[in-house]
């Protein structure tokens, strides 16, 4: 049987099924097909206008912006794109994001400090798993362009993507903790409500083929109930440049995901909750009510957050129609040349000429036509007015508005993408981040702080007691080492843990390292603790202010923790050895004692060797081993 034949006998093989079938079957009341459809809509009408700023914003980003407009271009108007769209949301993006896992459970009580190592150490790990900085990165790339973005999250089959695939090849590879970052034009809210605790529904929206949807066992039997049924929908992504030499495939069809509030009677009380509701246009495939955690685990992430309205707005959104004339500025210098070469002609009617045949053939060198008259009054051509002389200082405002609005440096708003670490680029980062980006970075703060804060809900709510071995110790573990216990459980009704969050901007930490540097290169010089004076900067200070991977600094603190107990060891063998040598040699024991402390602090005060030389049977270099002093 070939695969057509067997996929018709599979679909005549599954009962007919309807959105009201699975509702029932489901016990849900308090919504219906019809009611979900009518809630699309109403959202799809509250973003007509955003989305339209969504295309040309893309357009811009993906240089795309004169196929937007659709204007009729002729073929000699040369179209460049000068993009500082793109520049400004890739500099803002390497400025301000972090570049990995930042969180810290920061204990309020002396109880809650083992368990609070223990969640920094485990949620790191899953942060990690989870891919939550591609995530990230990916949310900061629309949201710094469109304004807005977010990551939704879910557990195990919450979220339709290409995890489902993997799993259903790779089951051994499944991650429970699922992430996913949305382009604002695919997320429909409640139009009423402002933030996302606020609202009684929320869609994600997604083209997804037919085969895809019948390959998950929940959706199957419905999929093939609605196979032929058309997309009530069609494309709602509107922001794509659509390639005209590809056409709409009729195997594709709208996934939608919901999250719905619903107030239903559990136990006799009305009570709050959630569900999310998946369907293929306006078709259900399947619900899943009283979902735990009971919220809708979203987390947007804005550039600018605008009062009173779901939607922010971003600084390429401000600059966009700058931008849009320094485009045209440029077509019209471009194009200027060309004209200046091809003006408009008029040729004389009774010189006889066949006119298609002088266009083509007037620019032959050897070319040679008949006229009936003096061929001085043959042709004569239309004057065009120069450029005005002001243009390239006109440019020059364009482009330094774009980064007054902007922020960015002007270096990176030219034709070239220099290193971001240019010359004065560090110092004018960090400037720009205590004045402009400064709230950003508060967002970006409390934006990772919500996503650490769901993953302990799911967790709290679906996760169990595991033990793992942080990433710090695995490349000094040993056979003897035991692992970490995480219980999630031990979070439950915890108030005295906080997440503490703190943001690690690449170029801002840069700075700091230098910082650290020049410092450190301060202390090497003139060597304070020579001198009675504690050092400016100790090691663990300088290792904090590196800019490397908050993983590697974890490792090489362990090693230095593992070397000042090696070191101490040392001294204190010494110590005691000394002391020994003293008694055996026939000194009193309370003499000896204070011989040797007044060594130690004699050797802390630079005046001697390290204390590990005290071991040598040489103290201050007078008294040879096994010599007595007298009494």
């Amino acid at each position: 049987m070939n695969e057509k034949d067997y996929n018709k006998t599979l679909a005549e093989s599954y009962q007919a099924i309807t959105s009201q079938d699975i509702l029932d079957a489901k016990g849900v009341t308090e919504y219906n097909a019809d009611d979900l459809a009518r809630n699309f809509e109403e959202a799809m009408a509250y973003k007509t206008e955003q989305a339209r700023v969504f295309k040309v914003l893309d357009a811009a980003d993906h240089s795309d912006v004169w196929k937007t407009f659709n204007r009729k271009i002729p073929n000699y108007v040369q179209t460049p794109t000068h993009n500082p769209i793109t520049i400004i949301k890739e500099a803002t993006k390497a400025s301000i994001m972090p570049t990995s896992f930042q969180g810290e459970f920061r204990p309020l009580s002396k109880d809650a400090v083992e368990i609070a190592n223990v969640c920094t150490k485990y949620f790191g790990m899953k942060w990690e798993s989870s891919e939550m900085d591609r995530h990230n990165s990916e949310a900061a790339d629309y949201a710094f362009l469109h304004g807005t973005s977010g990551v939704l999250f879910g557990w195990n089959e919450n979220i339709i993507d290409y995890a489902d695939v993997a799993n259903y090849f790779n089951p051994a590879k499944h991650n429970q903790f699922q992430a996913k970052a949305w382009h604002p034009s695919n997320i429909f809210p409640d139009p009423t409500a402002e933030t996302v605790e606020e609202m009684q529904y929320i869609f994600f929206v997604e083209r997804k083929s037919k085969a895809f949807l019948r390959s998950i066992a929940r959706f199957a039997n419905a999929m093939y109930a609605i196979d032929n049924a058309n997309d009530a929908y069609g494309d709602v992504n509107q922001n794509i440049i659509k390639d005209m030499d590809k056409k709409a495939m009729n195997e594709t069809i709208t996934f939608l995901t919901c999250y719905k509030r619903v107030n239903r009677v559990i136990n006799g009380q009305l009570t709050p909750k959630v569900d999310v509701i998946y369907m293929a246009g306006r078709n259900i495939l399947d619900v899943s009510t009283n979902i735990e955690p009971n919220i809708i685990p979203f987390v947007p992430l804005y550039d600018e957050k605008i009062p009173n309205n779901f939607w922010g707005t971003s600084k390429c959104y401000k600059v966009l129609s700058l931008v849009l004339t320094l485009n045209q500025l440029d077509s019209i210098e471009a194009t200027h040349y060309f004209k200046n070469q091809n003006p408009a002609e008029f040729i004389n009617a009774l010189a006889g000429l066949n006119v298609p045949e002088y266009q083509n053939k007037r620019n032959n060198p050897d070319a040679a036509f008949t006229v009936n008259i003096d061929p001085k009054l043959v042709q004569a051509f239309a004057e065009r007015p120069d450029l005005p002389k002001t243009i390239d200082s006109f440019r020059q405002y364009i482009l330094e508005e774009i980064a007054n609005i902007s922020g960015v440096d002007a270096a990176y708003l030219g034709r070239s993408y220099g290193s971001i670490q240019t010359t004065g680029g560090v110092e004018q980062a960090v400037d720009r981040s205590t004045m402009r980006d400064g709230n950003r970075i508060k967002m970006i703060d409390k934006f990772i702080r919500k996503e650490i804060e769901i993953m302990c809900q799911f967790y709290i709510a679906k996760g169990q007691a595991e033990e793992f071995y942080p990433k710090q110790q695995a490349l000094d573990r040993t056979q003897a080492e035991t692992a970490l216990q995480f219980d999630p459980t031990s979070l439950i009704a915890r108030e005295d843990i906080e997440i503490d969050v703190t943001n690690a901007a690449p170029r801002s930490n840069q700075s700091m390292e230098d910082g650290a540097m020049a410092l450190m290169e301060i202390q090497m010089k003139y060597n304070p603790a020579e001198h009675g004076y504690p050092d400016f900067l100790t090691p663990e200070e300088f290792l904090s202010c590196m800019n490397i991977p908050r993983t590697l600094k974890n490792q090489i603190q362990e090693r230095m923790r593992a070397q000042q107990e090696n070191m101490k060891l040392e001294e204190y063998t010494a110590v005691i050895s000394a002391f020994g040598q003293l008694v055996d040699g026939g000194m009193d024991p309370e003499q000896a004692l204070m011989e040797v402390v007044k060594q130690i602090e004699a050797s802390k005060m630079g005046q001697l060797p390290a204390v590990s030389g005290i071991g040598a049977g040489n103290i201050n270099g007078t008294m040879p081993q096994g010599e007595v002093p007298a009494k």
